[in-house]
Protein backbone atom coordinates (compact mmCIF):
# COMPACT_ATOMS: atom_id res chain seq x y z
CA UNK A 1 0.00 0.00 0.00
CA UNK A 2 1.60 3.78 -0.94
CA UNK A 3 2.09 6.34 2.21
CA UNK A 4 -1.29 7.48 3.80
CA UNK A 5 -0.18 11.13 3.33
CA UNK A 6 0.80 10.23 -0.49
CA UNK A 7 -2.56 8.60 -0.90
CA UNK A 8 -4.69 11.52 0.76
CA UNK A 9 -3.16 13.92 -1.15
CA UNK A 10 -3.76 12.34 -4.62
CA UNK A 11 -6.82 13.32 -6.77
CA UNK A 12 -6.78 9.70 -8.22
CA UNK A 13 -8.39 6.54 -7.02
CA UNK A 14 -6.92 4.72 -4.48
CA UNK A 15 -7.25 0.86 -4.78
CA UNK A 16 -5.93 -0.55 -1.37
CA UNK A 17 -8.03 -2.01 1.80
CA UNK A 18 -8.26 1.32 3.09
CA UNK A 19 -9.79 2.89 0.11
CA UNK A 20 -13.12 3.89 1.67
CA UNK A 21 -12.05 5.56 4.76
CA UNK A 22 -9.40 6.92 2.24
CA UNK A 23 -12.32 8.51 0.35
CA UNK A 24 -14.02 9.98 3.47
CA UNK A 25 -11.23 11.57 5.29
CA UNK A 26 -10.96 13.10 1.78
CA UNK A 27 -14.57 14.49 1.66
CA UNK A 28 -13.56 15.81 5.24
CA UNK A 29 -10.84 17.63 3.98
CA UNK A 30 -12.77 18.92 1.02
CA UNK A 31 -15.25 20.59 4.00
CA UNK A 32 -12.10 22.04 5.77
CA UNK A 33 -9.92 23.90 3.19
CA UNK A 34 -7.86 25.40 5.62
CA UNK A 35 -6.75 21.77 7.10
CA UNK A 36 -4.08 19.50 5.15
CA UNK A 37 -2.19 16.42 5.48
CA UNK A 38 1.51 16.46 5.39
CA UNK A 39 4.10 14.01 7.03
CA UNK A 40 6.15 15.14 9.95
CA UNK A 41 9.33 13.93 10.98
CA UNK A 42 9.46 11.62 13.91
CA UNK A 43 10.46 14.47 16.75
CA UNK A 44 7.50 16.38 15.60
CA UNK A 45 5.18 13.22 15.74
CA UNK A 46 6.65 12.87 19.50
CA UNK A 47 5.70 16.58 21.02
CA UNK A 48 2.27 15.78 19.44
CA UNK A 49 1.97 12.10 21.41
CA UNK A 50 3.32 13.96 24.36
CA UNK A 51 0.53 16.71 23.98
CA UNK A 52 -2.32 14.60 23.67
CA UNK A 53 -1.33 12.89 26.28
CA UNK A 54 -1.35 15.75 28.81
CA UNK A 55 -4.67 16.82 26.98
CA UNK A 56 -6.36 13.67 27.90
CA UNK A 57 -4.88 13.87 31.71
CA UNK A 58 -6.24 17.69 31.55
CA UNK A 59 -9.59 18.29 33.17
CA UNK A 60 -9.51 22.01 32.23
CA UNK A 61 -8.50 23.84 28.91
CA UNK A 62 -4.81 25.39 28.85
CA UNK A 63 -3.29 27.90 26.56
CA UNK A 64 0.76 27.92 26.45
CA UNK A 65 1.71 31.55 24.60
CA UNK A 66 5.21 31.56 25.75
CA UNK A 67 6.53 28.25 27.30
CA UNK A 68 5.69 24.39 26.10
CA UNK A 69 4.52 22.03 28.93
CA UNK A 70 7.80 20.91 30.08
CA UNK A 71 7.12 17.03 27.85
CA UNK A 72 7.39 19.03 24.99
CA UNK A 73 9.79 21.67 26.01
CA UNK A 74 12.45 19.22 26.08
CA UNK A 75 12.06 17.45 22.58
CA UNK A 76 11.62 20.87 21.03
CA UNK A 77 14.67 22.06 22.70
CA UNK A 78 16.72 19.08 21.35
CA UNK A 79 15.19 19.75 17.90
CA UNK A 80 16.94 23.25 18.04
CA UNK A 81 20.55 21.79 18.61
Amino acid sequence: MQNLVTSLQSCCDDRSQLWRIIQDIRRTLRLAPEYRIQKVDRHSNCVAHCLSHLALRRKESAVWRFNAPECAGLSLWLKRL
